[in-house]
């Protein structure tokens, strides 16, 4: 049995669940803050190979720009801060944000936003939408999962834009 995965289709599932989680914390004691400190776009996110070739095919066709050689460096293990950012963050904006992973749009903290600005404090209290996440895994079993900047650049040196 081949089952096929719709990246797109997961994605957007992905987004509106978290939405709704989003809206249903609004009013409790445990918000979600989650803003524009993008912390999380240092993390070595995991993904569908689907992602990670929807990306690099966004690079490919120019629809996003990336700096290839601060996505070789982080590849390679640079420990330069400028290096760990994730390739697709611009001026502390996501520049894929409607195609970005399914993991990115899970990423829900309800601790202090102060906690997320050191990547080695973890922010406590994330959320996890557990039926999303049951979801990702079953479908990871299936699909595989990546490291993100590690297959968008094999996918990217096979197709000459690394050297």
């Amino acid at each position: 049995m081949n089952l096929t995965l719709d990246i797109d289709q997961e994605q957007k599932l992905s987004r509106d669940f978290s939405n709704k989680v989003i809206d249903s914390f609004k009013d409790t004691s445990n918000p979600v803050t989650c803003g524009n400190c993008y912390s999380c776009c240092a993390l070595d996110v995991k993904c569908f190979p689907e992602e990670a070739k929807k990306l690099a095919e966004m690079v490919i066709n120019e629809e996003v720009e990336i700096d290839i050689k601060k996505l070789e460096n982080r590849v390679k293990g640079s420990k330069e801060s400028k290096d760990k950012w994730c390739s697709f963050l611009k001026k502390g904006k996501c520049s894929v944000y409607d195609n970005r992973p399914i993991t990115c749009s899970r990423m829900l903290v309800v601790s202090d936003p102060e906690n997320c600005k050191d990547t080695n404090n973890k922010a406590v209290a994330q959320v996890e939408p557990k039926m999303l996440d049951k979801r990702w895994h079953v479908l990871a079993s299936t699909h595989g999962k990546v490291v993100l900047h590690v297959a968008l650049y094999n996918l990217l040196k096979k197709e000459g834009f690394v050297n």
